[in-house]
């Protein structure tokens, strides 16, 4: 079958591209796959994880009138035997309008990786125009059907985790709580770091906060510490191509930290679990597929600061088993998501 997956801006430094390599990796020996970037990423390097046998095209449009043009002409020439597996909510409604009035015959997937409600970043009425869908949260297939998109088009595929077997992360027996952030450094918007930094300044106990990640509102979080009076607790790692090494060698976290307003399935909520790591999450928008309370971590209701601090007490005072921790993730091993992929593709032929 001819895949071909069409994406937006990545950075190269996300949990989207992970899934990406994961997907196409597991799907090139029984298909013909094609990988469409919006533009070149900014940090190209993931692209060499992608199978030589995945043909890759990267753009670089210089306004979104190019843009239209290239995928026009994309859709305009696509035969009856392609199927376009899309993760930008605009562009299938683009391939939509130019199926109908072009009389054309492929199908669209839709291949959202955050959660449809509670975002700024695109009209999510615009999903409804795919012939089917790809959910990597039971709550975004909750939210597709909310919409009104028939349970029968939606494949919960969720996302996938290398199966890790390298030592387990070691918490240390001692009167410090130790928390880990990996992901984009942002005060506000998605990735609320605002709210984890008033809970932290409320702590009443000693911790310390490691953070990685793309330094895109550096200075503002920065200064934030400091107005909190957190500073000298911080440790800020900018962009580390592989952290989990160091935080397994260095930190030893009593949890990896997530405030985050809105997720789909997070990469490194499912690495960090994997390496036997606790992990304390806000209520998003897909927490329950990972969090399992008690075992492998703790929620709160996002907003909550007295219960976030609540909840960053008890995972301190938790005795975790790293090993009950990092085997609940067996069921996004990779094995187990080729098949949910396999399935997925073949309800794409019966669209």
């Amino acid at each position: 079958m001819n895949l071909t997956f069409i994406c937006p801006q990545l950075s190269g430094n996300g949990g989207t591209e992970v899934a990406l390599v994961k997907a196409v990796n597991a799907l090139v020996d029984q298909h013909d796959i094609t990988v469409i970037l919006s533009s070149t990423p900014s940090n190209p390097k993931w692209l060499g994880q992608i199978n030589p046998r995945v043909r890759v095209i990267t753009n670089n449009f210089t306004n979104s009138l190019t843009k239209a043009i290239y995928f026009g002409k994309l859709f305009i020439s696509a035969w009856s035997n392609d199927h376009f597996i899309i993760l930008a909510a605009n562009l299938i409604k683009y391939a939509s309008i130019i199926r109908r009035y072009c009389h054309k015959r492929y199908t669209i997937t839709s291949w959202i990786h955050y959660s449809l409600n509670d975002q700024q970043m695109f009209n999510a009425d615009n999903v409804l125009f795919a012939d089917n869908h790809w959910a990597i949260s039971s709550s975004i297939k909750e939210q597709l059907i909310n919409r009104g998109v028939s349970e029968k088009q939606i494949t919960l595929v969720y996302n996938a985790v290398d199966e890790y077997d390298g030592k387990l992360n070691q918490i240390q027996n001692d009167d410090v709580l130790r928390l880990v952030y990996i992901g984009r450094i942002e005060l506000d918007d998605q990735k609320n770091l605002r709210e984890l930094m008033d809970g932290l300044a409320q702590y009443s106990g000693k911790f310390t906060i490691d953070f990685y990640g793309d330094a895109a509102d550096l200075s503002a979080c920065q200064q934030y510490s400091e107005k909190v009076g957190i500073s000298s607790c911080v440790r800020w790692h900018g962009w580390v191509t592989n952290p989990w090494d160091e935080v397994l060698e260095k930190i030893h976290p009593n949890a990896l930290v997530l405030t985050s307003r809105y997720e789909g399935l997070p990469m490194t909520l499912l690495e960090g679990i994997s390496r036997g790591i606790p992990a304390v999450v806000a209520d998003f928008v897909g927490y329950q597929d990972v969090i399992e309370n008690g075992i492998n971590g703790l929620s709160y209701s996002r907003g909550n600061l007295v219960m976030l601090i609540k909840q960053l007490e008890r995972v301190k005072q938790t005795c975790w088993s790293s090993t009950l921790v990092s085997q609940s993730t067996k069921q996004y091993s990779l094995s187990a998501y080729k098949k949910r992929l396999e399935y997925a593709v073949k309800q794409i032929s019966r669209s």
